[in-house]
C-alpha cells in the first residue's frame, strides 16, 4: 500500500522517538531522511506500522565529490512494543535480493515486540543503482536453458558477464563502490539517520557475513546480533561443490534411514549415477513458457544445479529422491514445476549476477580453479579477472564484546555447519551455537527457532535458549504414486 508523505513523516517522528537512543553525533554531521511511498503492496493490518524513505549514501567515501546512491528504507513499528528495546536491522542475503521484498514475513515475527528496520543495500532490490539491466540477466537464462555442454555454458555466461561490466562503465559505475566493507558504512549511516545509538542485527547467509563485518567494525552500537548459515570471509570459503556433494551424502543416508524412502528409493546413490550418465547421453527436455524455445534442456550440469538449490530448503530436500528417479525415468511432469521455480528465482534474485560482485570480498576468486561442475557455477571462474580487483576483505569479529546467537542448518549445500563454528570461534566466549538437525541453508526457517529461540535471545541474550532442536521430526521423503 503506498504511504501518504505526510501520514510517513509523522510515523518516522513517532518511530524514532521511541525505538532507541538519538545517536550523540552532531545532526549537522546526519544526512536527512527523504520520505517516500513504499514500494511494495503491504497487508492492510500491517501498513498502519510501516513507513519508508530514501537514505543518501557516498558513492566513494573517501571521495564525497563522486556522488551519492539513494538506498530504500523500510522502518515497522512493533505490535506490541518493549520498553527500552533496541530495534533489530536485516541485512538482505546475497547482492541482488530486495529485503524489502521480505517485509510481511518479518513483521509477523520478530516486529510483533521489536521494531525492525530493513534496507536494500547499494546496487540491490530497490536501492541504487542498478547493477546489470535485466536483458542481460536473460542472456544468462538463456544459456542455462540451451542444449549446452558446461565447456559451451561457461563461455555464453562469461559473454553476459563482460556485456554488464562494459554497461558498468559506460554508466560511470565502479566496481569498488560494492563490498561488504562499504555496506558496512552504509548499515552505520542508515543508524544514524534514524537515531539509534545501539542496534541488534539479523543477517542470512551473504547477510550474516555482512553482520559479522558490521560487528567487527562498529561493536559500539551493536547490542547483539542473530546470523544465520554464515558465508564467511575468502580465506574460509571452500567451493560450492564440496559442500553439495556433502549435503547430497546426508540426503542419500536420511533416505536410506527412512523406511518409505528406503523402499521405493533402495540404491539411491545408484539412481543418481544412472540419472546423470542419462543427461550426459541426451539433454532431457522440461517444459517452460518463459525459457527460450519453450523449453529448458537439462543436461547434467543443469540436474546438479537443480539438485544444490533444492538441497537449500527442507522441503526440497524431501524432493530429491523423487527427482533423480523422475530424471533416471526421463519423467518430465514431475521436473517441470520444479525447473519453473529454479528459473523464476533466477529471474528475480539475479544469483549468478550478483555473485560476481563477491570478486571485490574473496580475493581467492582472482584465480579461481576451472568449473568442471555445476554446483560450482557460482565460482565462474576467469568473471574477476576482467571484473575488478579485490577489495579489503570482510571480517569476523574477534574476541567480541557482543552476544552473537550463530544458526545453522546440517544439510546445507553452500555455508555448511563449520562456517558457523569458525565464525564462533573468532567471536569468542559471547557466541551461542545452535545446529538445526533436519534442515538446509535458513536455520530461521525453522518454527521453533524463529517463534521462540531468536525472540528468547534478542530480549536476553545472555540467558539459556529454548531447546528447538528436540522437537524437530525428520524429513518426511516424497514418494510419488507409482
Amino acid at each position: 500500500m503506498r504511504r501518504h508523505i505526510i501520514a510517513f513523516t509523522a510515523a518516522c517522528l513517532a518511530f524514532c522517538g521511541t525505538a532507541g537512543t538519538v545517536a550523540k553525533e552532531r545532526m549537522s554531521e546526519v544526512p536527512a531522511l527523504q520520505p517516500v511511498a513504499c514500494p511494495i503492496e503491504l497487508p492492510a493490518e500491517l501498513a498502519s506500522r510501516i513507513s519508508c524513505g530514501k537514505v543518501a549514501v557516498p558513492r566513494d567515501y573517501a571521495r564525497p565529490e563522486a556522488g551519492s546512491f539513494e538506498l530504500m528504507v523500510l522502518v515497522g513499528r512493533a505490535a506490541t512494543p518493549t520498553p527500552g528495546a533496541a530495534p533489530v536491522y536485516f541485512a538482505g542475503g546475497g547482492w541482488s535480493p530486495s529485503i524489502i521484498n521480505d517485509t510481511p514475513g518479518i513483521m509477523r515475527g520478530i516486529a510483533t515486540t521489536r521494531d525492525v528496520v530493513l534496507f536494500d543495500k547499494r546496487g540491490a532490490g530497490f536501492s541504487e543503482p542498478e547493477i546489470c539491466p535485466p536483458t542481460m540477466v536473460e542472456a544468462q537464462i538463456a544459456a542455462v536453458a540451451a542444449d549446452l555442454p558446461l565447456s559451451a555454458m561457461l563461455p555464453a555466461l562469461r559473454t553476459a558477464l563482460r556485456n554488464c561490466r562494459e554497461d558498468m562503465r559506460r554508466r560511470k559505475l565502479d566496481p569498488a563502490w560494492f563490498n561488504v566493507r562499504t555496506t558496512s558504512r552504509d548499515l552505520d549511516q542508515v543508524r544514524r539517520v534514524l537515531g539509534h545509538d545501539r542496534i541488534m542485527l539479523f543477517g542470512r547467509s551473504n547477510g550474516a557475513r555482512q553482520v559479522l563485518d558490521y560487528l567487527a567494525a562498529y561493536p559500539q552500537h551493536a547490542a547483539a546480533a542473530v546470523v544465520d548459515s554464515p558465508a564467511l570471509p575468502d580465506a574460509y570459503t571452500p567451493r560450492a561443490s564440496a559442500s553439495y556433494d556433502r549435503s547430497l551424502k546426508l540426503t542419500f543416508t536420511a533416505c536410506a534411514a527412512d523406511a518409505a524412502c528406503a523402499a521405493r528409493f533402495p540404491d539411491l546413490p545408484a539412481l543418481y549415477r544412472e540419472a546423470i550418465a542419462g543427461l550426459e547421453r541426451q539433454g532431457l527436455a522440461i517444459p517452460d513458457a518463459k525459457a527460450p524455445g519453450g523449453a529448458l534442456i537439462m543436461n547434467s550440469a543443469d540436474f546438479e544445479m537443480l539438485l544444490h538449490l533444492m538441497l537449500y530448503s527442507r522441503q526440497g530436500i524431501a524432493a530429491v529422491p523423487a527427482a533423480i528417479e523422475a530424471v533416471a525415468k526421463r519423467k518430465t511432469a514431475f521436473l517441470t514445476p520444479m525447473v519453473g521455480i529454479a528459473l523464476s528465482g533466477m529471474r528475480s534474485n539475479r544469483e549468478i549476477t550478483g555473485h560476481v560482485q563477491e570478486c571485490r570480498d574473496l580475493p581467492s576468486l582472482q584465480d579461481a580453479p576451472p568449473v568442471t561442475r555445476g554446483s560450482d557455477i557460482v565460482h565462474l571462474d576467469g568473471v574477476c579477472n576482467f571484473w575488478s580487483k579485490p577489495g579489503e576483505p570482510s571480517r569476523l569479529p574477534e574476541n567480541s564484546s557482543v552476544p552473537v546467537l550463530l544458526l545453522s542448518g546440517r544439510f546445507d549445500p553452500i555455508t555448511p555447519p563449520a562456517n558457523a563454528r569458525i565464525a564462533a570461534a573468532a567471536i569468542g566466549s559471547k557466541a551461542r551455537l545452535v545446529e538445526m538437525q533436519q534442515t538446509g541453508h535458513g536455520a530461521a526457517y525453522t518454527r521453533c527457532v524463529v517463534r521462540e529461540m531468536i525472540p528468547a535471545f534478542l530480549d536476553h541474550p545472555e540467558a539459556a535458549l529454548p531447546d528447538c532442536t528436540s522437537s524437530e521430526t525428520p524429513i518426511a521423503f516424497l514418494v510419488p504414486p507409482g
